[in-house]
This record gives C-alpha cells, structure tokens and sequence, in this order.
C-alpha cells in the first residue's frame, strides 16, 4: 500500500461542512506530510478584521441629524406654545357660560362686576383671565408661559345672531356670516398672540 502512494497517487480530503464553499468563509490549506505522500486540505475560517466607519460616514450621519434636528426642534416647541394657548381657551369656556346667561337674561353684555360670585381666573400660563366691555372675555398670558406668548393677550368676542344665540370669535378669526353687530364690536380687543401659535378656531 506504502508502495501505490509512492508511486504518486495522491489523496485529497476534503474537510469541509456540506453545503459549503470557500465564499463563505472558508480557505483550504493544502499540506503534505512525510508519510505516503498524502495530499491533505484541511478548512480553516476567513478571519476578517471587524471595520470601523469612515470620516465620511460619520460626517454623513452628523449631518442627518443635525437636519432633522432644525426641523423637529421648531416644530416641537410650535406645539407646545399652541398647547399652552389651548388651556387659556378652556379658562375661558366658565366665563363663555356665564356671560350667555347674563346676556339671555338682560339683554345687555356684561363686564366682570355685573358677574356676582366671578372674579379673575389664572392658570398655570395665564396670568388672568377677565371680562372687559362688551362682554369680551380677555385672556392674558404668563407665569409659566413659553417667552414668546408670556404677556400677550388672546381676546374672546360674543356676536349673536338672528335667533339672538350667542356666538364666539376668537383671535383674529372673522364674525360669523349670519352675527348681528352689537356693542361688543365697539369693544375694546386686544390679540397680540402670533397667529402662528392660535388654534385653527382662531385663525381667520
């Protein structure tokens, strides 16, 4: 048998997984040891050094967040302060009440002295909440308000309309189509809110 080696037939064995191939991630080493000439390939696994980013990619990444970090920020902060103009509305919705009552009952738009047991409401971003004449219910923004609405006032006008319903406008929105001029329209408002920040209720 040592005979038939000699005479240079060679054997290769393949130690390797079935199924695989050197592409995934196998090299073959081939040696020959000194007995019987016999030609051995044994597997050994393609150790690939783990890489790291490059300049480029990390600069590529930097500058998609820093982009959409200049968009989400402002949009963010947006909402928050139309957030905070929200709440100082729902203040608003008590003296709504009473100010329809009184108006149904008298005829006559009220201020905030001819509201028995009212008084002036704040908020945790309103400053106060009052009535001015004509039955305009005034809201002005601060305490823990963003700095962009802290001090600015949002106003609350009553119209009616033919069926002497109450109806409300707030901000810069426009009357309704059908309202009935009153004294409130002679009123003093004040809307210095930007009209970025304002409900779509209150836009015009």
């Amino acid at each position: 048998m040592a005979g038939r080696f000699a005479g240079g037939l060679r054997l290769q064995i393949r130690l390797m997984a079935r199924g695989a191939s050197p592409s995934r991630g196998f090299l073959f080493l081939t040696t020959t040891p000194a007995l019987f000439g016999m030609t051995v390939v044994r597997p050994m696994f393609n150790q690939r050094l783990a890489r790291g980013f490059t300049l480029i990619e990390l600069m590529i990444v930097i500058a998609i967040i820093g982009i959409l970090a200049a968009i989400a920020i402002p949009a963010y902060q947006n909402y928050t302060i139309r957030a905070q103009v929200t709440e100082g509305l729902t203040l608003g919705d008590g003296w709504k009440t009473a100010i329809s009552e009184y108006y149904a009952n008298t005829g006559c738009w009220p201020t905030i002295g001819n509201l028995p047991g009212m008084c002036n409401s704040a908020g945790k971003y309103e400053q106060k909440v009052t009535v001015q004449n004509g039955g305009v219910i005034q809201i002005t923004y601060g305490n823990q308000a963003n700095s962009k609405i802290n001090g600015q006032t949002l106003a609350l006008v009553p119209y009616t309309n033919t069926n002497n319903d109450v109806l409300w406008v707030c901000g810069s929105a426009n009357a309704p189509a059908t309202s009935v001029a009153t004294q409130s329209a002679n009123a003093s408002i004040s809307n210095s809110i930007p009209s970025q920040y304002l409900p779509t209720s209150c836009h015009s």
